[in-house]
């Protein structure tokens, strides 16, 4: 894998035709369409004579300015590979009162972990800078944590029952890379069904198979599905004689007219009379005990909990965005989610809110950009989340997302044209910029492999583009979610009225084994009129495990002006391709399930819905879906 650096890579990327800096891999992902049709490397020799005298002779022009930053470095050193800083932020800062125009910047983390107590913010004043690349020192990736490391002795105060001294609030627990599972029941991966829900009554009943012999202690939580919505609110009490609960509020998004009903799966969270499993957890506020269930000694490992939910600001002002920040073969890791007033009532792809009429919210980012251009991260791994991963809001453009791994994101995981805190305009979930101008476009996300994602937030997904246009989603590789894997455009309704969600293209990914908890969702999901935009050369497969309406591809309300080609889709449980209430005349759906030409009928299932499921084919080359390269798993 090449790692060029400075202005030799930009060059490189210049010279092949590239529109955003980055690994050599973008070449091949960008730069020859006709290697997406064959990647017999042999037919790629003529082309890599050619860029060889590239590679060869690419010459710096102007020396990057480097600071050094290391977790056992000091804020009064210089910023040497010798004398390091101890913080990011202090070296963005010296970047900030040293720079001049064009001049190229580099922040190099040395190996370990950079422990954050505040989020990192970049913003307007680095405007005169050239490029900022935030990179590793040598081949390992540095680690940049949210999170807290339990430094005290833990106690076996019973057989396998651990008991250690903690000084704040959490929610999440994580020994060294594995998420901890906070107190339930029915422990996972089981649920419980109700058998009366009365939502505006706050009041849940189950059968007899239920024992409710727990108290709630204010924090103990419902955990239920609402078809698509996941849902996450508080038990007020329990009725053990009538087995059933009451909640602080309405059960559910007031909002929705689909509410949790009896086909609906349940768990409860957070109370200590649940913990009962090897690795559960629970936090006794009052007293500041962790309890955990152990069979070794958990002395002999590494525990850490999140207290950050964002670790990195990257936001210019309007009409001043921050240009060329580039982070680069970094590890992102432990940021916290907050139960809200609202709590976290899930509406749609991990946005949650309440009444009409009040605000809708979204989940915020380790890294968030807003107002910011021509960015890249490549090559980095994000892992035990609370939330999500990147999230990209107004002002952002020319974007760079390629080669990383996700794993273990809470909600969303790559978050395109992201609003949060809106009260929507006539429908609950409607807020589109007023300005095209402030319309996230031109983005690349290609290569990267999302697994376990949504592991805290179960409707969250995997890419979410909301008004955004422009957009390519090309070969990631998207497995093991419990709803769907890519979701593209924000409008419901059936009129046709344009946003500024078009043209985006989502080609050649492998999505499989999503859909596994709730219901009512797909590999891939559109929403809204979308001109120019194509849904081709995917493959799908082994979506199961919701209750009901699990598709391949669906197309819901208002799709239109959209291409549906060349997709394959296999085992999965309803249908391989839906449509609701889509704009029928515009849609083009051919050539699926199929090697060359075949006819796609639609079946009209009702006067809102037509299905199909494709002829039921393998694709000839498996090879040209997902990633082009093998991850740290070799996947």
């Amino acid at each position: 894998k090449s790692r060029m650096t400075g202005d030799c890579h930009v060059r490189f990327c210049e010279n092949l035709g590239l529109r955003c800096p980055g690994l050599l891999d973008n070449f091949f992902l960008q730069a020859n369409p006709l290697f997406m049709m064959n990647r017999n490397v042999w037919s790629f020799v003529p082309v890599l004579f050619l860029i060889f005298p590239i590679l060869v002779g690419c010459q710096v022009e102007k020396d990057d300015v480097s600071y050094y930053v290391a977790p056992d470095g000091s804020d009064t050193a210089p910023g040497t590979a010798e004398n390091p800083l101890a913080s990011i932020q202090k070296a963005i800062d010296l970047i900030t009162r040293a720079s001049g125009d064009s001049v190229d910047y580099r922040i190099v983390l040395k190996e370990g972990m950079h422990t954050l107590h505040e989020p990192v913010v970049i913003d307007e004043s680095l405007r005169k800078a050239g490029k900022l690349t935030l990179c590793p020192d040598g081949e390992s990736a540095p680690v940049v944590s949210g999170g807290k490391r339990i430094e005290g002795k833990w106690m076996e105060v019973e057989d396998h029952h651990w008991v250690v001294q903690v000084e704040d609030e959490f929610n999440q627990l994580f020994a060294g890379d594995d998420r901890l599972t906070r107190a339930r029941w029915p422990n996972g991966p089981e649920y419980i069904h109700p058998i009366e829900v009365r939502v505006g009554e706050r009041y849940m009943q189950f059968g007899n198979e239920v024992n409710l012999d727990f108290r709630p202690n204010g924090e103990t939580l419902l955990c239920a599905t609402g078809q698509w919505h996941f849902i996450r609110q508080k038990i007020e009490s329990t009725d053990q004689q009538d087995r059933s609960i009451r909640t602080t509020g309405e059960i559910g998004p007031e909002c929705s007219s689909t509410k949790v009903r009896l086909h609906d799966r349940i768990y409860f969270e957070n109370a200590i009379e649940f913990l009962d499993r090897e690795g559960e957890w629970f936090l006794d506020k009052e007293r500041g005990e962790l309890h955990l269930v152990s069979k070794s000694d958990p002395n002999t490992g590494e525990f850490f909990y999140p207290k950050l939910e964002t670790l990195f600001l990257v936001e210019g002002a309007s009409g001043m965005p921050v240009s060329n920040i580039i982070f680069q073969g970094l590890s992102f890791r432990h940021t916290t989610w907050k139960l809200t007033e609202a709590e976290r009532k899930g509406i749609q792809a991990g946005y949650w809110g309440t009444t009409v009429g009040k605000p809708v919210y979204s989940p915020p980012a380790a890294l968030m950009f807003r107002n910011s251009e021509k960015c890249g991260i490549e090559d980095c791994t994000f892992q035990n989340l609370g939330e999500g991963a990147l999230a990209f809001e107004e002002g952002t453009g020319e974007v760079s997302i390629i080669d990383n791994v996700f794993r273990d994101v809470g909600s969303n995981v790559v978050q395109v044209a992201r609003i949060s805190n809106f009260v929507g305009r006539g429908h609950p979930l409607h807020y589109d910029y007023e300005k095209k101008e402030q319309a996230p476009h031109t983005f690349t996300i290609a290569n990267n492999h999302f697994q376990d994602g949504a592991s805290v937030d179960l409707g969250g997904v995997g890419i979410v583009v909301g008004y955004a246009n422009h957009i390519t989603i090309r070969n990631n590789l998207i497995e093991d979610f419990p709803y769907t894997g890519i979701s593209v455009g924000w409008r419901w309704g059936d009129d046709g009225t344009l946003t500024n969600s078009h043209h985006n293209i989502i080609e050649y990914n492998k999505i499989r084994r999503c859909m596994k908890y709730l219901s009512d969702g797909s590999g891939i999901y559109t929403v809204g009129n979308q001109p120019g935009t194509r849904i081709e050369n995917n493959w799908i497969y082994d979506l199961s495990g919701g209750e009901m309406l699990l598709e391949g591809i669906y197309t819901d309300e208002g799709s239109g002006s959209m291409v549906i080609s060349g997709n394959y889709t296999n085992r999965i449980k309803n249908h391989d391709y839906k449509g609701h209430r889509n704009l029928w005349e515009t849609m083009v759906i051919e050539n699926n399930g199929c090697e060359g030409a075949c006819e796609n009928i639609l079946e009209v299932e009702n006067e809102r819905v037509r299905v199909c499921d494709f002829p039921d084919h393998l694709p000839p080359d498996t090879t040209v879906f997902g990633l082009l390269k093998e991850d740290e798993n070799g996947i």
